[in-house]
């Protein structure tokens, strides 16, 4: 029975936390950007052909372009991957911030609205997911349980 005095109890939903966010977030970056980014990535670096993501930052004023655009494909590869398995869930986030930090300048350099709102959208995703952690739905929670027990590994779910 519900009481004013008495502390309340997560339900379902409250110990879902970031987990839909975190999932959802990795399968957009998996499909719009990894998916497709992996193999121009690979062309330009092993090849020499063109990427736009190079031209991009190389009209934006960055420095280093093809540095920052192979650094950037390797991050959001990583935070894609531990988002999706909820693995160093906090870590990939605080890895994200300022990948999501300068694509929000890129875009901003070269007038781009779309991508602008896009990066500003991943920067709160990650500052969320960095707060709230990765949720019951993760590798994070069953190491971490393990850790606790200090004993055979259980799975409670």
């Amino acid at each position: 029975m519900f009481s004013l005095n008495e502390p309340s109890r997560p339900g379902f939903g409250a110990g879902l936390g970031a987990t839909p966010l975190r999932i959802g977030a990795a399968l957009v970056l998996l499909f719009r950007h990894v998916w497709s980014g992996i193999p121009l990535a690979f062309q330009a670096l092993w090849n020499g052909k063109p990427w736009d993501l190079i031209d991009l930052l190389t009209r934006a004023g960055m420095p280093f372009p093809k540095f920052l655009a192979l650094l950037t494909a390797a991050i959001v590869t990583v935070v894609t991957l531990g988002w999706l398995l909820g693995f160093l869930t906090r870590v990939c986030a605080l890895m994200l911030l300022p990948v999501a930090l300068g694509a929000w300048l890129v875009c901003s350099r070269t007038e781009n609205p779309a991508g602008s709102e896009l990066s500003v959208l991943y920067f709160f995703i990650s500052v969320t997911v960095a707060c709230f952690g990765p949720g019951p739905l993760s590798l994070d929670v069953l190491f971490r349980r393990r850790s606790r027990s200090g004993r055979k590994l259980r799975y409670n779910f």
